[in-house]
């Protein structure tokens, strides 16, 4: 699963208050301990999403109402990132440069709407 599935796995976990944590992330996605705190890690700081971590419910949570991601209204731009991140997996061709910049510039307009 691509980064973006998983950010969007984790916003509707915290708007739901469901407090997710590195172990929900590990178990849903099949991935490595790193890979989930660098996910947590790009949602708090490349996404600027307000999550703050509970210790007594041993998960994170947004300290904000009303966060939104800021590509949440790019459905166009999404559906080609995921698009993009499937060929790369199901072709063997994530390391190409050429697709590795095409992904750099969708995520980059992305960002921007």
């Amino acid at each position: 699963m691509s980064l973006l599935e998983r950010v969007y796995f984790l916003h509707n976990q915290l708007n739901q208050n469901r407090y997710p944590n590195s172990r929900t992330l590990m178990e849903e996605f099949e991935i490595s301990l790193p890979t989930a705190r660098r996910d947590f890690a790009y949602l708090r700081d490349r996404l600027l999403a307000p999550v703050e971590f509970d210790q007594k419910k041993n998960g994170f949570y947004y300290t904000q109402d009303e966060f939104s991601l800021p590509f949440e209204n790019s459905p166009r731009i999404i559906f080609l990132l995921g698009m993009l991140g499937r060929l790369a997996e199901e072709t063997g061709l994530r390391d190409l440069p050429e697709m590795k910049q095409l992904e750099k510039r969708l995520s980059a307009m992305v960002g921007q709407e």
